[in-house]
């Protein structure tokens, strides 16, 4: 797990700080296929940070397993 601020994240993946709701939710899809998880969770209705909030990376865990 780790604590970045939301424009960090964009900046490491090669995006740019202007993200609208509609492509922050396609990044959080698109890290959650690669099995990282985003808090605050956007896509279950929280509010969308700003570039300057943090956010929580962390690894999603398999459902295989349980």
């Amino acid at each position: 797990m780790t604590v970045m601020k939301l424009s960090e994240v964009v900046t490491a993946l090669g995006g740019s700080d202007s993200l609208t709701r509609d492509r922050l939710k396609a990044l959080i899809l698109s890290l959650g296929q690669s099995g990282i998880g985003v808090e605050p969770d956007v896509l279950g209705g929280a509010k969308t940070p700003k570039a300057e909030d943090s956010v929580v990376l962390f690894r999603l865990v398999s459902d295989e397993g349980a």
